[in-house]
């Protein structure tokens, strides 16, 4: 989009860089620390980013040079020590501000904490890292760290650090950080079995593991197989991260850079030394090669497209390789016939990649296909299928970067939640749309488990509407609720309900609250008043268990048969008017009903499971069959 022309081999991924620039500047101490064929990864854990390469190393190749043949990289785009500062300022440094500041742990919203405390914070955060890291350092230099007490190891920022939020000016004062603290906010980043990402409003903690077991577990080597680990980036020079990998790696000699600069600029160089390469000699120092096969798949299986082991670019240069045994699957004398294009990996089949061609009709089943491929040395694979006998026809073209890097990036939702956040930030919503969109988002942040930004949406999406919403209001109940804040959650929802009066389903939610919460006498109250506007099913049932508490039998009683009449026939009752069906059922011993709410629910099972059996077969297309001639007897 720059303008920039990208040539064959000018693109490498970051780890190889540092594995090069490594490669260079210490090439003596490299090869005395190699015995023939050796396994190499090199562990590249930045600010931003941990990605993992893993390569074979031969000292004396075929032609007589050193052989490096890439086998594997796993790239972890929301893994760094950005993430460890983050969870320094909301685990370490925000207590330290609330206690000073003499305040409530509720006193701060999620504005307050993310968008202005923790960019005022960051920067001491890193400090104090860095701080204590040199530190312990020197400790185990002396052999001292492991006996000393880890409370009275600390790192303290003198001076005083001004974090100012809407209404009020706070200060931090001397921020210090122990090693006892700094241990518990590692311990998810260095955790061996939980591997997956756990992602807050506030923080996004991830193991180094995750890539690092990855890796290797993807070019078919155990840890024991791996000989050398080259550690690369500022975050690898956490003391407890860089015992943790020698850990991991117990057969393997751990290479290190001698100072902090030549480690955090390894990337930089190594680089540079690339491109000084293609500047000389038209190539790289390194020969890409596919750790992998790349296959598209069949009716008949998975139809190899790359082998693993080729040498990049694939098939040639300046040419594409063709496959003409792909055949269309169905007729279609009118309409389409779509064909699903899925890309797998490896042995195992791992999908990388999955579309769909819609082939219009007039178009038979067995019609041959043309498939023209090329994996070039950036490790960009470009695809196009077309109907052999009919050039004109409108092809499918696809390019896949990448294909064999393992890039891990937020969850689905997250990529929403960003999308979205992007389109409101530059102006693309347009301003009616606005709170309904703020909604969506406080939906998704709720789904995701982080309460604190669903309030903060919510309470946008209520100030851009300029009065009060029942819904909004209610959901801010419902979040409310989450934090235990029962305050905040009545007023919500009895806000909600004075906005629109015929609709007491605040009020159920209030009492379904103060129930749970065992405040039975003000759930009668509100579950009282709730009805004296819509009595509904559900309404009654909630009623006759908060008088059960109550030891108010006659009145659950009397609410078990108000709550029957109002229901409506079993099989019309949406999902939670069946559950509060259920519940009445139970209580008042009634076993038709109970066995007509078990079947109830159980075919809405069996036709839950036929729709999404009907979408996994039929909405995704048809995959491409072989044609008969060269399908295996």
């Amino acid at each position: 989009m720059a303008g920039l022309k990208i040539a064959g081999g000018d693109l490498l991924d970051e780890p190889v860089a540092a594995f090069l620039d490594y490669l260079i500047s210490h090439q003596a101490d490299f090869l005395r620390a190699t015995t023939g064929n050796s396994n190499l990864v090199v562990f590249d854990f930045g600010g931003g980013t941990c990605d993992v390469a893993v390569f074979r190393f031969n000292p004396k190749g075929p032609s007589g040079g050193m052989e490096i043949s890439p086998l594997s990289v796993s790239r972890y785009h929301r893994l760094g020590g950005g993430d460890i500062d983050t969870a320094i300022v909301h685990q370490v440094l925000i207590p330290q501000l609330v206690k000073q500041a003499r305040l409530a742990d509720t006193d701060l919203s999620y504005e307050d904490r993310k968008l202005h405390i923790e960019p005022a914070l960051l920067s001491v955060a890193e400090s104090l890292k860095i701080g204590l890291c040199m530190e312990i350092s020197r400790l185990q230099g002396f052999g001292k760290y492991q006996s000393a007490a880890k409370t009275d190891v600390v790192k303290t920022q003198p001076g005083v650090y001004p974090c100012p939020c809407p209404g009020r000016d706070l200060k931090l004062e001397s921020p210090h950080l122990t090693a006892a603290q700094f241990e518990t906010v590692l311990e998810p980043f260095l955790d061996t079995e939980l591997l997956y990402a756990k992602e807050t409003e506030y923080q996004l903690t991830c193991s180094i593991f995750a890539p690092l077991q990855d890796a290797p577990e993807r070019a078919g080597l155990r840890p024991s197989e791996v000989n050398l680990c080259l550690l690369v980036g500022g975050s690898s020079l956490i003391p407890q991260v860089k015992t943790a990998v020698a850990g991991y790696f117990r057969a393997a000699k751990v290479l290190t850079y001698e100072d902090r600069e030549s480690n955090q600029v390894a990337v930089a160089r190594g680089a540079a030394y690339h491109a000084l390469a293609l500047a000389l000699f038209n190539r790289s120092l390194i020969q890409p090669v596919a750790p992998d096969s790349i296959a598209i798949r069949t009716t008949s299986g998975p139809l190899t497209i790359v082998p693993q082991g080729a040498q990049l670019p694939f098939p040639d240069p300046d040419k594409f390789g063709e496959h003409l045994s792909l055949a269309v699957p169905k007729t279609a004398i009118v309409g389409a016939v779509t064909l699903r294009v899925e890309i797998v990996a490896g042995a195992e089949a791992r999908p990388i990649f999955i579309g769909q061609w819609e082939i219009q009709g007039p178009v038979k089943a067995g019609e041959p296909l043309r498939l023209r491929f090329h994996y070039d040395e950036n490790q960009v694979l470009h695809l196009e299928l077309t109907l052999r006998d009919q050039p004109d026809a409108r092809p499918f073209a696809c390019t896949i970067e990448n294909p064999l890097t393992n890039v891990v990036n937020p969850h689905p939702i997250r990529q929403r939640i960003d999308e979205t956040e992007e389109d409101l930030r530059t102006g693309k919503i347009p301003g009616h749309r606005v709170p309904e969109v703020l909604v969506s988002l406080a939906d998704d942040y709720y789904e995701l488990g982080q309460i604190d930004k669903s309030i903060f949406y919510l309470q946008r999406a209520l100030q851009q509407k300029g009065r009060p919403d029942a819904d909004i209001l209610n959901q801010l109940g419902i979040c409310y609720g989450e934090k235990g804040d029962w305050a905040r959650q009545e007023k919500a929802y009895r806000e909600a309900f004075a906005a629109e009066p015929h609709d007491p389903a605040p009020l159920f939610n209030l009492a379904l609250s103060q129930f749970r919460r065992k405040q039975f006498s003000q759930a009668a109250d509100t579950i009282q008043t709730a009805l004296e506007h819509n009595g509904k099913g559900p309404y009654f049932v909630l009623a006759a268990q908060i008088y059960q508490k109550l030891n108010r039998h006659q009145d659950v009683s009397s609410a078990l048969k108000e709550a029957f009449e109002h229901f409506d026939p079993v099989p019309t009752l949406d999902d939670w008017e069946l559950n509060w069906y259920g519940k009445a059922a139970l209580m008042a011993g009634d076993e038709g009903r109970i066995r007509q709410v078990g079947n109830e629910q159980m075919r809405r099972k069996r036709r839950q499971a036929t729709r999404q059996s009907t979408t996994e077969d039929g909405d995704e297309g048809d995959l491409p069959e072989i044609l008969p001639t060269l399908q295996k007897r």
